[in-house]
């Protein structure tokens, strides 16, 4: 359809996807996860979730990737020099006439340079961005809507990508605005060692000179709060969220995802697992529609009794000192509040002052309704500020349920919810700026719907 071919291979499920690009053709390969255990390599090496591998030769010897950029002449005699073909028998292609092997085959061309992407025209910067070449290059080759093609495929190409060890989504960003994507290291049948893995701190990587950052940006934790794929506490499914701002169309994000092992982070761990290009960024004229990434901003649990809301202020690990302040019935507690670190049916888990920590407060919403404190809805408000102006920078809240069983076990909801506190204040006493509300409703059937509510300043 359209100069589109799709095949599908039932036995080794293979899919594969040909469309005619101008004078040229796009080649979409599609490996099922099954593959990550076969002896398969091309043109991107081996299927490995290692991203720093994938150029190799035929035979799998790897070349390692060039200090510069991935395009340009040293990936053109990459391409041609190993993975080029010159022998006609190894050709899948049917040729009629004169245009047989040897009038396509190029394979001994020199280099014919770059498109020069100054050429651009201002319509065409605006959908690619400055740092997007390869969309440059389709638009000033073969214009406007080449180019809103291939961004298209790009955004198609990364969502297609679930089985990856180490997953970040989604894949796109709208530039100029703060969004929040789900970081997911997926270690299930890695094998035993792969039990030893505690959780995994995250860094940014240089997008083209593949540098990493010695400072984590982000912790993931195999605590089954329904964050991504986590659905249960000790299932090797590691998660948190990112809040991700871009200020330019094109730009990409990378990072490195790198395990904590007997409370060391074991840089030479075989679980080292690294996301080149991992979220790209788009501008607002490219159309494209792209999924925030956020959780549900409803719980929804089917009885009050015994009922706690659990809620964890978290914060990045290059910032330090984000002071809470939750209030429920007339009580506050945090840092400094007139309750300071309990209330009659507030719980809270004492100052976090580190770098990349969180605290944590329990509302005891069963009791208190049993209590008869409150009858059908009640508000829990949040409140976040930086102690001093040591920091500045935005944060996280990820709520969830529990409750106490009869038989003292403690049952959690796995529907995490989340809000990112985009702008929080800065105080030395009680945390003054309000950040969100829960509101929470008891309906006639007994159902509980708690509706977690952002404030103004809160994307």
């Amino acid at each position: 359809r359209n100069n589109e071919f799709e095949v599908f291979y039932t036995f080794s499920k293979l899919y594969v996807t040909v469309s005619k690009r101008g004078r040229y053709i796009d080649v979409t390969v599609k490996l099922p996860v099954t593959s990550r255990n076969e002896n398969i390599r091309g043109l991107f090496g081996f299927p490995d979730d290692d991203a720093t591998s994938d150029w190799m030769t035929p035979n799998g010897t790897k070349l390692g990737l060039p200090a510069a950029d991935l395009r340009g002449q040293e990936a053109y005699d990459y391409c041609t020099e190993h993975w080029c073909i010159r022998d006609p028998s190894d050709s899948l292609f049917v040729y009629d006439g004169e245009y047989n092997f040897s009038f396509y085959s190029k394979c001994d061309e020199d280099y014919p340079g770059a498109v020069d992407v100054s050429k651009a025209s201002p319509e065409l910067l605006a959908l690619c961005g400055e740092k997007n070449i390869a969309c440059l290059t389709d638009g000033i080759e073969f214009g406007i809507e080449a180019a809103r093609r291939l961004l298209e495929t790009e955004l198609a190409i990364a969502d297609s990508l679930p089985f990856a060890r180490f997953s970040v989504v989604p894949a796109a960003v709208v530039v100029n605005a703060t969004m929040n994507v789900v970081l997911t290291v997926n270690l299930i049948d890695s094998g035993a060692a792969a039990d030893e893995v505690q959780e995994y701190n995250v860094y940014r990587v240089d997008s083209a000179t593949r540098e990493v950052d010695d400072t984590p940006i982000v912790v993931l934790k195999d605590n089954g709060l329904g964050i991504g794929k986590d659905t249960d506490e000790g299932d090797l499914v590691f998660s948190y969220v990112l809040p991700i701002e871009s200020k330019e169309a094109g730009e990409t994000f990378s990072f490195q995802a790198v395990p904590v092992i007997q409370g060391a982070v074991d840089p030479s761990s075989s679980f080292v697992y690294m996301a080149l290009n991992a979220v790209a960024s788009y501008s607002r004229e490219s159309g494209i529609s792209i999924n925030h990434g956020n959780s549900n901003a409803v719980i929804m649990v089917n009885s009050i009794d015994g009922l706690v809301l659990v809620v964890d202020y978290s914060w990045p690990a290059d910032f330090a000192d984000l002071d809470t302040a939750t209030v429920f019935l007339g009580s506050s507690v945090g840092f400094g509040c007139p309750g300071d670190s309990n209330s009659d049916y507030l719980e809270w888990y004492d100052d976090d002052k580190d770098k990349g920590g969180t605290e944590t407060v329990k509302i005891s919403l069963g009791s208190s309704f049993d209590d008869a404190k409150w009858t059908s809805q009640v508000i829990v408000d949040f409140n976040a500020g930086w102690y001093g102006k040591t920091s500045k920078g935005p944060a996280t809240i990820i709520a969830y349920t529990e409750k106490t069983l009869s038989d003292g076990t403690v049952e959690r909801n796995n529907n995490a919810v989340l809000l990112e506190i985009k702008e929080p204040g800065f105080q030395k006493g009680c945390a003054s700026t309000h950040v969100g509300t829960a509101n929470v409703t008891v309906g006639s059937d007994g159902n509980v719907i708690i509706d977690m509510i952002p404030a103004l300043n809160v994307e």
